[in-house]
């Protein structure tokens, strides 16, 4: 890829939606003041520069992975739990029997 900054359309051509620029995270060159900060704060980036930001996000998402399966697998946990203690209540107040051994015809 060149490192030739990304041109605006002409007039005369059709006109396209901007491309979200992803946000900066506190740890890249660029939030830092690093050599290309000045670029950043006019909205403009080079090839190479949205392709860092796009490897960024890759790695973020890459380490959000496990701890949102955590958070996921804690809260499946508790709702069981929460169920559980439910049905226990339910069937102490109603005297409901549960019998495993119980076949139905």
């Amino acid at each position: 890829m060149s490192d030739k900054k990304i041109k605006q359309p002409l007039a005369s051509e059709k006109p396209t939606e901007p491309i979200p620029q992803p946000k900066q995270f506190p740890h890249s060159e660029t939030h830092r003041g690093g050599p290309s900060s000045e670029q950043h704060t006019q909205g403009s980036l080079t090839d190479k520069e949205y392709q860092e930001l796009l490897e960024l996000q890759d790695k973020e998402v890459l380490r959000q992975t496990p701890e949102e399966e955590a958070r996921v697998e804690k809260e499946c946990e508790e709702k069981m739990k929460q169920e559980k203690a439910e049905y226990e209540l339910f069937t102490l107040e109603f005297r409901v029997h549960s019998d495993s051994k119980y076949e139905t015809d």
